[in-house]
């Protein structure tokens, strides 16, 4: 069942089950069913009888259903119409659906849907389809109280070609307020691309569901201080993503003093945040494990943090595990020796494109952050290969080391490291070795 689970859906029935009587009984065991990831090919291949047993004998055990590209240019081309009426077939139980991803849909097949898959607990649409609808689409989704994660993400350009013409800024942030005054219990509100997104929403959302330990607003840059004036004064959130808005390091005092329990904070994109958003993190929330200050994907912005927010880092946040600070062109070579002697749990550094990054702070790492196991020292110009060496062979752990774009970089003594006994070797001989005693036993 193992090795079944690793190979696509597609092959498991157009090839596999073909094999013999056992292997096909297997091949429609309920666990390998868990996910279904519809794509345009599997629609065009199977026919709408053939859907429809499957979806029969698979159905009880299926909890999630990816849409992978539901339209092409225009509604007169929509794909997937046969798993819709499939599913919306009576013979079908889809009680056991909890997740739904959908880049779009006709309004005509979402109420049906949705009523399909009762127990719906997640759900993730596109941010076109979001906008560019009736409205429909958050009355239809007011009828579903029980909702615990609701995303808007990024989608494709087809999708707009076939939705409704867009809504006004003011009726969009309207019906999403309303919504949220229904879906009391959500916990998870992903929010990405919506840069119509007004502050009183983001109220809207703070007050009613007080039940939110993740909020994540991705460019959504009409976001301000005033969006986080209803949060709670003990805010349950653990999980802070606030790439490319407009709070600054008042908000994010306010944030930290309500959200003390914070664990996995991102302000990349922020031109109003500095070392005073980091002291603020520091003081009010002592468990940081991740902290994104910047993002290589957000290339107009470089971070503003110095050796100042570094030496915060150090003196209070020894549980850090994770720190992606690219582009950061304040920090030196100290900032980040003084990290690496005091934050010696860490396990995801990206340092990408800080041309102050030297040997020097590759061998500190090597000596304190043995845990490491994905670097990024990309576009670092200044490192070479003598330098990384320590590090390869001090981090057993490491799985991913990425110097891109480091033209001094050659000669890496990856010989040495192969004859340092990791932590996978270890098991493996232990593994053997219990063989070996099983087969003399």
């Amino acid at each position: 069942m193992l090795i079944f689970s690793y190979i696509p859906l597609y092959n498991l029935f157009f090839s596999v089950q073909r094999t013999c009587l056992a292997w096909r009984n297997l091949c429609f065991h309920h666990s390998l069913w868990s996910t279904i990831h519809y794509s345009q090919q599997i629609d065009e291949k199977l026919s709408q009888d053939d859907l429809l047993s499957v979806l029969k004998q698979v159905s009880r055990g299926l909890h999630h259903l990816v849409f992978e590209k539901a339209f092409q240019h225009g509604e007169t081309s929509i794909t997937f119409l046969k798993i819709l009426q499939c599913i919306l077939n009576e013979d079908v139980d889809m009680r056991n659906v909890s997740s739904l991803t959908i880049p779009a849909i006709p309004n005509r097949y979402l109420e049906p849907l949705l009523e399909k898959c009762s127990n719906l607990s997640s759900i993730e649409v596109s941010y076109y389809y979001a906008y560019y609808n009736d409205g429909d689409f958050f009355i239809t989704m007011k009828k579903l109280p029980r909702l615990k994660v609701f995303k808007i993400t990024e989608s494709s350009k087809s999708v707009e070609s076939i939705a409704e013409p867009a809504l006004h800024q003011t009726l969009f942030n309207q019906y999403l307020s309303d919504m949220f005054s229904c879906l009391v219990e959500l916990e998870v509100v992903h929010i990405a691309s919506v840069n119509k997104l007004l502050d009183s929403t983001l109220c809207a959302l703070l007050d009613n569901c007080r039940n939110l330990q993740e909020l994540a607003l991705y460019g959504c840059d009409g976001i301000s201080n005033a969006g986080f004036k209803s949060l709670p004064e003990k805010s349950g959130i653990t999980s802070l993503h606030l790439n490319s808005t407009s709070v600054n390091d008042k908000g994010m005092e306010h944030i930290c003093q309500s959200c003390r329990g914070l664990r996995k904070v991102s302000f990349a994109g922020c031109m109003y945040v500095t070392d005073v958003s980091i002291k603020h993190l520091c003081t009010h929330c002592p468990n940081l494990e991740s902290l994104c200050v910047s993002d290589p994907e957000i290339f107009y912005h470089k971070s503003n943090i110095t050796d100042g927010g570094l030496d915060y880092l150090s003196q209070n946040s020894s549980f850090l595990r994770s720190l992606t600070m690219c582009n950061s062109a304040q920090i030196s070579d100290l900032g980040l020796d003084q990290l690496a002697r005091s934050c010696n749990m860490l396990t995801h550094l990206d340092v990408s494109g800080c041309l102050s990054v030297s040997n020097n702070t590759l061998q500190v790492l090597a000596q304190h952050c043995r845990h490491l196991q994905t670097v990024n020292f990309s576009e670092c110009v200044y490192l070479t290969g003598k330098g990384l060496s320590p590090l390869v062979v001090s981090c057993r752990w490491l799985r991913t080391l990425n110097v891109a774009n480091c033209p001094f970089v050659q000669n890496l003594n990856f010989e040495l490291f192969d004859q340092m006994e990791t932590p996978f070797d270890k098991y493996v001989s232990i593994y053997h070795f219990s063989i070996f005693c099983f087969y003399l036993y």
